[in-house]
């Protein structure tokens, strides 16, 4: 059976159009979380960068913001060229610097991850000493690294000969509502008939099906003008391969 938690009236008063979530926090202390990975997320693959690649970059080094434009005004056909080449070797490498820039994020977190431990800031697992526990397990994010920053209080790693450093900060999880997980746990017994009523309502909601046979029964196609729209017409610029 399940547990109930005794609501006071003043909290009745206070909650009776507040947000589902804001209800939750009140009277549940803390909302469920998604269970933590109990492993640590595997380091990337080294990324090798193929001649085409080193290539391009070269390439970049010579031509990135070679050509600007301060006016509306057609190209030269220098300009054109010289724009091709600066794109072509763009599309080339920006995913490669999305992947490292990634894998550096990686790197920084699993340092920040292994220094906590040989400190004794966070622990993989309860520490147990006597049969007792003398320090839980760290919280995991989803990925699988340690929640070591807290809010306002950031996890930093100072960056040597700079004036910079890498800032792990802390942000609560997005709380999310999911009615229909009221239907699924009356569809799996976990919830009786009364209960599922109670936390449902009967309404008229619009249906695809039932407005085709209407407009085929009548003719009123001023409910397709309503309700089925095209968006504006658009062209997109690629770079492609001319035709011989």
């Amino acid at each position: 059976m399940t547990a109930l938690v005794p609501v006071t009236r003043s909290q009745r008063l206070v909650l009776k159009d507040a947000p589902i979530k804001i209800v939750a926090e009140e009277l549940l202390g803390a909302i469920p979380q998604d269970e933590a990975p109990n492993e640590f997320p595997e380091l990337p693959i080294p990324l090798t960068a193929s001649k085409e690649i080193r290539d391009a970059l070269r390439t970049l080094s010579q031509t990135f913001n070679g050509v600007t434009v301060a006016e509306r005004r057609s190209l030269t056909q220098d300009e054109v060229s010289a724009l091709g080449k600066e794109y072509e070797a763009l599309q080339k490498v920006v995913k490669l610097i999305a992947t490292r820039e990634e894998q550096v994020k990686e790197y920084v977190r699993t340092h920040q991850d292994v220094d906590a431990e040989q400190t004794g800031v966070a622990f993989p697992k309860d520490v147990i000493l006597n049969g007792n526990v003398a320090a839980k397990a760290t919280e995991r994010d989803s990925k699988g690294h340690y929640i070591l920053a807290s809010k306002g209080s950031p996890q930093d790693t100072e960056i040597p000969g700079t004036t910079l450093k890498f800032s792990n900060q802390f942000s609560s999880g997005t709380v999310s509502e999911d009615l229909v997980a009221i239907e699924r746990a009356y569809l799996a017994g976990e919830i009786d008939e009364q209960t599922y009523r109670s936390c449902t309502v009967v309404k008229r909601v619009p249906d695809a099906g039932k407005v085709r046979a209407y407009v085929l029964r009548t003719g009123d196609t001023s409910m397709l003008t309503r309700i089925v729209k095209r968006g504006r017409n658009k062209s997109a610029l690629y770079l492609r391969a001319l035709k011989k």
